[in-house]
């Protein structure tokens, strides 16, 4: 399959603005029509559009992970989207999930986004942290990475971020625990063993403390919430 270079540099700036969880530059991008393969996917008009997407969504669905999304929540929106496209019956409303598709996966990435911190050392163990908080993690292996010892660490990570890590963690997990309630149908018990929660009734305390409501309560509400944030799409027409 050949691919033209503009198709190549669209891709790429579409992949980096998911990495980095830019989503002003996104609309720019999603605005502008993506140039068409030199090869067709299908002989079939819709088909090769459908296809174009499954493309798209998989290239975004890498850079998601790359941007920190957790690789259980990448694969849970990949299988919705694609489910969801195949359920469509023409280009218009192909290339509207497709917009989506490049809004989503940016905003998602947006609001996991790290704290900016000026200590190299303390960036080390808070991109460790964003890339490993589905795992136990230690103050130890934090010290341990960032060259110091866990009594000057800790003092630095307060002095850099205004908490400790363990709240962090904590605060890192439950905004995961936020998207995979939202977008996924992932049961409870299962993003709590998936965050690494000691337990169910510990990871729901946890989330009433931090969000003022429970779990189950969340999903419920979630459905408004990604109502309203629909409402500030724009309606793009062209993939």
């Amino acid at each position: 399959m050949q691919w033209t270079v503009e198709n190549l540099q669209v891709l790429n700036r579409l992949m980096d603005c998911v990495r980095r969880g830019d989503t002003e530059e996104m609309k720019d991008l999603v605005r502008q029509k993506t140039p068409d393969l030199e090869v067709r996917l299908a002989s079939d008009e819709i088909r090769h559009v459908k296809d174009l997407v499954i493309i798209l969504i998989q290239m975004l669905s890498l850079a998601g992970n790359s941007g920190g999304l957790p690789e259980m929540l990448v694969l849970r929106l990949k299988e919705q989207y694609i489910f969801q496209l195949e359920k469509l019956d023409d280009i218009r409303s192909v290339s509207a999930l497709a917009d989506q598709v490049k809004m989503d996966f940016c905003r998602y990435v947006h609001e996991l986004r790290s704290p900016s911190v000026s200590d190299a050392r303390i960036r080390r163990a808070v991109n460790h942290i964003d890339g490993n908080c589905t795992k136990s993690i230690s103050l130890k292996e934090l010290s341990d990475l960032a060259g110091v010892t866990r009594e000057h660490f800790t003092r630095l990570f307060r002095e850099e971020t205004g908490m400790t890590a363990g709240e962090y963690i904590r605060r890192r997990r439950i905004e995961i625990a936020k998207q995979m309630l939202m977008h996924t149908d992932m049961s409870i018990s299962r993003i709590s063993a998936y965050l690494s929660f000691s337990s169910q009734p510990y990871f729901q305390k946890v989330f009433k403390e931090e969000t003022g409501v429970t779990p189950l309560s969340f999903r419920k509400h979630s459905a408004q919430y990604a109502s309203d944030q629909k409402t500030e799409r724009t309606d793009f027409s062209e993939l």
